[in-house]
């Protein structure tokens, strides 16, 4: 009886750790008992470029996946009216982690934020 209670309580804190390292979060209070676990709420694409969207208004010119720590993550470029262009990455529960202004087009020609001074 001891046995199995140490193999649940074992099996309890390894679901709560690799929950807690794909992005959830966890917390074990007094062993089995009070066990609570919250898992990432995967988020379709669709819903992914809304929040983009919402946050960054423009047209998306290109989307990709990546794998940033071991976690999905997209990268999004937005092209906004004023020319400016930004990157987004979000993650797959639709966490914004990262927004870069990246660059502008100006009469049609694209400039790099890097190689243009504003000024």
């Amino acid at each position: 009886m001891r046995k199995n209670k140490m193999k649940l309580a074992a099996g309890a804190i390894s679901a709560a750790l690799m929950l807690t390292a794909v992005g959830g979060t966890s917390s074990i209070q007094n062993g089995v008992q009070g066990v609570e676990v919250q898992a990432v709420t995967r988020k379709s694409e669709k819903e992914l470029r809304n929040i983009v969207l919402k946050n960054v208004p423009g047209q998306i010119v290109n989307m990709y996946k990546d794998y940033d720590d071991g976690r999905i993550e997209y990268n999004y470029t937005v092209k906004q009216g004023n020319g400016n262009v930004v990157k987004v990455e979000i993650t797959e529960g639709g966490r914004i982690t990262d927004i870069d202004f990246e660059g502008k087009y100006v009469n049609g020609v694209y400039y790099d934020e890097d190689y243009y001074d504003w000024d």
